[in-house]
């Protein structure tokens, strides 16, 4: 079999490529992706194992390893990378993504940030030098708020800006699709956010939805040319091919000064080259793709004339380019604007400390570890297990980890820059720390400990011990539910729905109004109304699909499922289930009828595995002030018994001086 032939005269492009994940469970993903970076390679006629391409780990939640824990600090062998780093180099971060949303499994953009300023090179980026390129490879890392202010993207470029590091951070607008037998040849595909659950539950065909480098799909985030405190994105395929148009101008300039006819010529040349780059440079105007393409085969034909081959031209990237205008730069792509970010702006809250120092300095948390560490002095078996169970700023797999990430959760899905502890977080662990505080600290006489451990359960009702399935109402016939842990719901109105439970031998019932709910969510979910009746006009459609793939009616249609969510974002739970971004809510459901009964199972048991464990606790506490009732019982007990065999010590004196007495008198 004949060996390919790669060019010799041409040098490669020297950028190495470095690719930053977080999930050792996506190595096929990642191998794909780096294929397709070396066919790339090869059709512009250089050997694909030219390629310096390096994968690194900072953390990897395949073994639960997480940045907030694991720490931002990079290994000696990932600073030995990413040191090397310069601008004609690139990051590529790996991942998985939504709109508004500041965060990849495994890492917040702060704790990216800060990775990377550990270990790159400041001195090797800046003006005169050229930015840090980054791309960032998730789903709708590019969206959020106006011109994508609150977006992965912008957000992690505007702090490695506030740090003293010049980059340009590039994200997409859609949801990523990879296919793996796809990708190496053709590249990544993306579908808009809002189609994908209904492709993926049968509702859309699939084919005209995936489209490979969609028009106005992918965007950069850089410091204007004009301001470089001002944040601006434009179109990332139009940066790209001016990019792209840069590097082929200089191989052709190149090539022309080591012959005497490019010397005589040069002024032509640079007429045609100013022209196509002008165009390409003006980014706050329309592409004029017809002139483009015209002056680019003027150009071909004119370095041809003065002898440059034609395979010369393609592997300067001349073809590449040609085939990129209409197709990849187009006369529709975003023009530059700002995004409102500015890099002299004060760090956000959340960007001056880590979520590790920020939440466990939190007097509620602060309050609860102490606590902890009361029960372990104690040092008696009981209480080391149950500090065991509570855990503490130093625990993994426990209840004081769980509101942890409860609250890390909250301010990542916020997203607004502040942080906080929700209200519902604060008040479950103080709480908490009342009823730990009664059972070990407190000096209230026994009786009056139980009087308030009542009072404190009956504030707990949200973590009743209760397992969920769902019910139609109407089969109550008007009576109270039976069963405990069953959901009962009717719909009233297209806006009113009503559920009773059962739980603990109480009945709970309620109402939720998605009119209210509008109001209650700060203006948030304004369209919930309409694409909730959007979707209800399609629901007969998507029960007949869905349940022809293994689902049944019965559990499809209990619209109450959808509705708890609903609720629960109502109530303040910014949870990380619903539809917390700016995608639609049809979207939402579409995606929940793809994934019909796992999802809401999957939230549903964390509560219940949640309240299982405060069970444990509460337990315990009850215990330690219930044993201490009894010993003090018994012990008063033993006092009277001894009190009643024994004489007190007065009336034996008394009887003795007495005897005493009377001995002498009878001498």
């Amino acid at each position: 079999m004949q060996q390919p032939t790669y060019s010799q005269t041409t040098k490669p492009p020297t950028g190495k490529k470095v690719i930053i994940c977080f999930n050792s469970e996506e190595e096929n993903e990642i191998q794909a992706f780096i294929r397709r970076f070396r066919v790339i390679h090869e059709e512009k006629g250089f050997d694909p194992d030219d390629l310096d391409i390096q994968v690194i780990y900072p953390c990897d939640i395949a073994s639960d390893q997480y940045m907030t824990w694991s720490g931002t600090e990079p290994t000696q062998e990932q600073k030995e990378i990413l040191s090397k780093l310069k601008p004609q180099d690139k990051i590529y971060i790996w991942g998985h993504g939504a709109p508004n949303y500041a965060y990849i499994p495994g890492a917040f953009y702060t704790e990216i940030a800060e990775y990377l300023e550990k270990g790159i090179n400041k001195e090797n980026f800046g003006p005169g030098k050229g930015p840090l390129n980054i791309t960032v490879e998730i789903c709708n890392g590019a969206r959020g708020g106006s011109q994508g202010k609150d977006s992965f993207a912008a957000k992690l470029h505007s702090l490695l800006g506030k740090k003293g590091i010049d980059s340009t951070v590039t994200g997409r607008l859609r949801n990523v699709f990879i296919d793996l037998q796809f990708l190496p040849l053709y590249g990544i595909k993306t579908i808009e956010r809002a189609n994908d659950g209904l492709v993926k539950a049968g509702i859309y065909e699939s084919e005209s939805m995936y489209q490979r480098m969609a028009e106005r799909s992918k965007v950069t985030y850089k410091w204007d040319e004009r301001d470089s405190n001002v944040q601006v994105r434009v179109d990332s395929y139009r940066e790209s091919t001016l990019i792209g148009f840069i590097k082929l101008k200089q191989s052709i300039l190149e090539r022309m000064n080591d012959s005497y006819t490019g010397l005589l010529n040069n002024r032509d040349l640079h007429k045609i080259l100013l022209t196509i780059e002008f165009n390409l440079m003006q980014n706050d105007k329309n592409l004029d793709i017809s002139l483009l393409q015209k002056s680019t085969k003027r150009l071909g034909q004119y370095c041809l004339s003065l002898g440059i081959s034609k395979n010369e031209l393609k592997q300067f990237g001349f073809d590449y380019f040609l085939d990129s205008l209409g197709k990849k730069a187009t006369e529709n792509g975003f023009l530059k604007a700002e995004t409102g970010i500015r890099k002299d702006q004060p760090l956000l809250e959340i960007e001056k400390k880590s979520f590790y120092e920020s939440i466990n300095a939190h007097p509620s948390f602060m309050e609860l570890n102490r606590l902890v560490c009361i029960l372990k002095e104690k040092n008696t078996s009981s209480t080391t297990e149950l500090a065991e169970i509570i855990g503490s700023s130093c625990d993994g797999y426990d209840l004081y980890s769980t509101f942890f990430l409860l609250t890390r959760n909250y301010n990542m899905v916020k997203n607004d820059g502040l942080m906080v502890v929700p209200d519902y977080i604060e008040k479950s662990i103080n709480l908490l720390n009342r009823m730990i505080h009664l059972a070990y600290e407190s000096k209230l006489d026994n009786l009056q400990k139980q009087k308030e451990m009542q009072e404190i359960k009956s504030q707990m009702v949200f973590y009743k011990n209760a397992k969920y399935e769902f019910e139609n109402m109407s089969i109550l016939n008007n009576q109270d539910p039976e069963k405990e842990g069953v959901v009962y719901f009717e719909k009233i109105s297209n806006d009113l729905f009503r559920y009773k439970v059962k739980m603990n031998d109480e009945i709970f019932t309620d109402e939720i109004n998605l009119s209210n709910l509008t109001k209650n969510s700060g203006g948030k979910f304004t369209h919930m109304k309409d694409d909730f009746s959007l979707l209800n006009s399609l629901k007969q459609q998507i029960l007949d699909i869905t349940s022809q793939r293994g689902h049944t009616k019965k559990e499809l249609t209990f619209w109450g499922k959808i509705q708890i969510i609903f609720k629960a974002i109502a109530n303040g739970v910014e949870n990380v289930l619903g539809e917390r971004h700016e995608a639609s809510k049809l979207e939402f459901l579409g995606n929940l009828f793809h994934y019909p009964y796992e999802t809401i199972k999957a939230e549903l048991s964390g509560q219940a595995e949640h309240a299982n464990v405060l069970h444990k606790v509460i337990s315990r506490c009850e215990q330690q002030i219930t044993t201490s009732c009894l010993i003090e019982k018994q012990s008063s007990m033993k006092g009277r018994l001894r009190e009643i065999i024994s004489p007190k010590p007065e009336e034996s004196l008394e009887n003795s001086n007495s005897q005493l007495s009377h001995l002498t008198v009878s001498i």
